[in-house]
């Protein structure tokens, strides 16, 4: 394997873990959100 053919695949598995670490944080903050927006929700219901 070549030291060009390695950065390459380096590369490419940095972009990869990025990807899933993108995904994985913008998943905890849609949950985070939706449990903001959901206690805020549920205490006008009640209100109402």
């Amino acid at each position: 394997m070549s030291a060009w053919s390695q950065l390459i695949a380096i590369r490419l598995k940095q972009s990869q873990f990025l990807k899933i670490f993108m995904f994985h944080s913008l998943f905890d903050w849609l949950e985070y959100y939706n449990n903001i927006f959901n206690s805020l929700f549920l205490r006008i219901f009640f209100i109402l």
